[in-house]
């Protein structure tokens, strides 16, 4: 059989960390940008026992990275080789169905690589923050706290289709037109101005996990009568600064295993040859930016035809009987 790192790929790294910035007596008045710190490592294995590491069991998480002439190779060891902590670095997605996402690729960033990578998140998580949020250092998304983190030098895990994007409909999984129009993509002029490195990645896996019911007749009323059950302020809005459109629950079944998730990440962009005031040389870098996304996606759902534990029936007693993950 064919397998994905055959379609994918050409016939020990020392991960590398940084420390985030500090303040002289933060203690009085804390910044979260600022003044937070990295988990300790203590902290850090027992989040990943209890959390991250059965999450990324249980979808049998793939990961390719890509280097600078175009190849891709199995794992991140490319993405940790092109690393420059003396400036910031941005990784930039689609966002998947439900948005766990951002847990897995937060845990094997730092994995992999030994970055720690701080996720822009919708802020009705900091209502009900959890202990990956807490210890990861997520923050609300809002283009105050991206532009300070960029100015801080941290490393940021962006998805410019936030919310509406991970609740997506039927047909509009990896369709990435909850994306911002080409005119309001501030965050390549923010990125450009700091001169960071820019990783643009894919992925897919989620959709196929679940079975999707907003087309059914009643869908409608179903959602109202969750926004009527949980309160107009808990119901799922647009967080972007512009505002967008309404925001439903995604109307979903899990199915009893999930499908197999693949992360692709393509070849970092130094955004140090952009003119941030160059507004139509922001406006290209973004329509790359996406349009790299947007190929990495289908590149990954064209592979996964090739990957013979794709199917969920074949790959879950194989990992259960073998203990270790299923090939890819």
């Amino acid at each position: 059989s064919v397998s994905v790192s055959a379609f994918f790929l050409p016939t020990t790294f020392k991960a590398r960390g940084r420390d985030s910035p500090r303040r002289a007596g933060a203690a009085e008045n804390y910044d979260p940008i600022l003044d937070w710190k990295p988990p300790t490592s203590n902290e850090i294995a027992q989040l990943q026992q209890r959390v991250l590491e059965p999450m990324k069991a249980l979808t049998s998480a793939v990961f390719f990275s890509t280097d600078e002439q175009g190849a891709r190779h199995e794992g991140l060891s490319h993405l940790s080789m092109n690393y420059d902590s003396s400036k910031p670095i941005l990784f930039v997605s689609n966002h998947q169905l439900a948005g766990f996402d951002s847990w897995i690729v937060v845990n094997e960033i730092l994995d992999q690589c030994g970055i720690f990578v701080r996720s822009m998140t919708h802020p009705f998580l900091s209502k009900n923050p959890s202990s990956f949020l807490e210890t990861f250092g997520c923050l609300p998304v809002s283009p105050r706290k991206f532009y300070k983190l960029m100015q801080s030098n941290q490393p940021i895990l962006l998805f410019p289709g936030g919310a509406r994007e991970s609740f997506h409909k039927t047909n509009e999984a990896y369709s990435m037109i909850a994306w911002p129009t080409d005119d309001k993509a501030d965050f390549v002029r923010i990125a450009a101005k700091f001169g960071a490195t820019v990783v643009p990645f894919s992925s897919v896996g989620a959709a196929e996990s679940a079975f999707f019911l907003d087309e059914l007749p009643f869908a409608d009323t179903i959602n109202q009568a969750l926004v009527q059950l949980v309160g107009a302020d808990n119901a799922p809005y647009d967080a972007r600064y512009d505002g967008g459109e309404t925001i439903s629950f995604p109307l979903i079944l899990p199915k009893p295993f999930p499908a197999r998730h693949y992360f692709l990440f393509g070849t970092p962009l130094d955004m140090s040859t952009v003119d941030y005031k160059d507004r139509d040389a922001c406006k290209q870098k973004y329509k790359e930016i996406k349009q790299k996304i947007q190929n990495g996606c289908r590149d990954l759902m064209r592979a996964r035809e090739q990957d013979p534990y794709d199917d969920p029936l074949r790959r879950v007693p194989f990992e259960t009987l073998w203990r270790k993950q299923a090939p890819s």
